[in-house]
């Protein structure tokens, strides 16, 4: 029997030029834009009609917008055109892009080399018991530290989910996570994920 294949978490991580500058760029929703505004974004579902297409954003005033990264965390999952179109050269198909206006409130300047990238797939992957979780209150909870439940990934061999668990976590399979180490994002880190079995043997 083959073994099961290794799954990381994608991170992002400060480069040396942008943690000399004391800090790194950071985004908000467009206070200006009334668009969007119930829309619910890493939910590991395909958008809704609600969505009007475009997600328009401000860089933080309070931090540098330079070296600009190749993926934001927040509001969304945020990442470069270049990003997108080399999982998508890998034939990664559980996501979806879509136009993000970036605003630099200071020059003026409009950003528009970004997208929105919106992972579709999700999967209840942790393997309670071994991962370590803290409850914010209700449903929500917040995954410290994943260990994947190989019983419940080993039949999909997914290339890119959300931890159904903590949908701010984005999963990559093995030959993903090989492929971008290979092409040299500078500012991407992996988590490896411990992985554990619910199975009985």
């Amino acid at each position: 029997m083959s073994a099961s294949p290794d799954y990381f978490q994608l991170l992002r991580q400060y480069t040396a030029e942008a943690l000399a500058g004391g800090s790194c760029p950071g985004l908000y929703g467009d206070p200006e834009s009334k668009e969007n505004i119930l829309v619910a974004f890493k939910t590991g579902e395909a958008m809704t009609s609600d969505f009007s297409g475009t997600l328009k954003c401000i860089f933080d005033p309070e931090e540098p917008t330079t070296p600009l990264p190749t993926f934001f965390m927040s509001p969304a999952w945020i990442t470069t055109r270049a990003f997108s179109e080399f999982l998508r050269s890998l034939n990664v198909t559980d996501f979806e892009v879509f136009p993000v206006e970036i605003r630099n409130t200071l020059t003026g300047q409009t950003h528009r080399d970004y997208v929105l990238l919106n992972v579709t797939k999700s999967i209840s992957c942790a393997h309670l018991q071994a991962s370590q979780t803290r409850s914010l209150g209700g449903d929500l909870v917040v995954v410290d530290r994943l260990v994947i439940d190989d019983a419940l990934v080993e039949n999909q061999s997914p290339d890119i989910f959300v931890a159904a668990e903590d949908t701010d976590i984005i999963v990559v399979h093995e030959r993903i996570q090989e492929a971008l180490i290979e092409k040299g994002f500078p500012d991407i880190a992996f988590q490896k994920l411990e992985k554990k079995s619910s199975h009985i043997r």
